[in-house]
């Protein structure tokens, strides 16, 4: 049962988790410089609730995933370049969460519309 209440804790921990707005300037920096778009506040937040998802399945799921959306990850990456406080975030949430890389062979088959 102390494995469940760990994971609880680490979901409430994410949950509730505000990003340093460091982070969040870096993220919106590089998306407006390398993918020539500039994200409005409301989807700033809409992609931090895509992070905080994705690092909830993470903590609660045995797979080793990547990130499901292009701008999730560039987030992750932003977070991860800012390394004390993405240690300290980890430290949080009571492990370290590697991140993934997308790997073909995860989508051979598939179709994308």
């Amino acid at each position: 049962m102390q494995a469940i209440e760990g994971k609880e804790n680490a979901v409430d921990f994410i949950e509730n988790y505000k990003f340093d707005e460091a982070v969040l300037e870096w993220f919106d920096w590089y998306i407006e410089t390398h993918l020539e778009y500039k994200l409005s506040d409301d989807e700033i937040q809409v992609v931090v609730e895509g992070l905080k998802d994705y690092l909830i399945f993470v903590v609660i799921s045995p797979q080793a995933v990547a990130a499901a959306s292009k701008l999730v990850d560039e987030l992750f990456h932003a977070f991860i370049l800012h390394t004390e406080l993405y240690q300290a975030f980890c430290k949080g949430v009571g492990q370290f969460i590697h991140h993934y890389p997308i790997r073909k062979k995860w989508f051979s088959g598939m179709t994308l519309h």
